[in-house]
């Protein structure tokens, strides 16, 4: 048993023994390894988000945060520290952390902190490529439980 499931199982028994007051959501949209997912969880996901009219959250998202990126980014004191729980695929990330990334001047740091590696490396090389000068401190754990993480970094702003 890998310690993603270990770790799965441990959470659903303390959940269904109301040990915990937490939910599964971190299980819900990562994946430990994308190429070993036999349930598809991201392609499931992105055939969701993508081909139901009815779903268009993710489709707002993307406008909202493209539109306003620099507006919302003035905000963003230089020296920060960007944390990002749950940054989800590259696709995501393209299309909503990069325009807001880009837009932030003197940036101290980009934190992703995810689940699923495959999304944290995918989020370094992109930013590696279109963004080199931008440190990046990736997180491999559930934010959910140790949210305090942001105590760690100076200016933390969080996306």
């Amino acid at each position: 048993m890998t310690d993603f499931q270990t770790s799965f199982l441990c959470d659903v028994k303390s959940l269904f023994l109301q040990q915990q007051e937490e939910n599964l959501a971190p299980y819900l949209y990562s994946t430990p390894n994308i190429e070993d997912d036999s349930a598809n969880g991201e392609g499931c996901y992105q055939e969701l988000i993508s081909q139901n009219l009815n779903y268009y959250l993710y489709k707002e998202e993307i406008k909202l945060i493209n539109n306003k990126a620099s507006q919302i980014a003035a905000y963003v004191p230089p020296g920060s520290n960007v944390i990002e729980f749950g940054l989800g695929t590259d696709i995501a990330f393209k299309n909503k952390s990069l325009p807001f990334l880009k837009e932030i001047k003197q940036l101290k740091s980009y934190v992703p902190i995810d689940l699923c590696q495959t999304y944290l490396d995918q989020s370094e090389e992109i930013l590696s490529r279109e963004l080199p000068e931008i440190s990046v401190e990736k997180i491999n754990t559930d934010f959910i439980k140790k949210i305090d993480l942001i105590k760690n970094f100076t200016k933390p702003v969080v996306f």
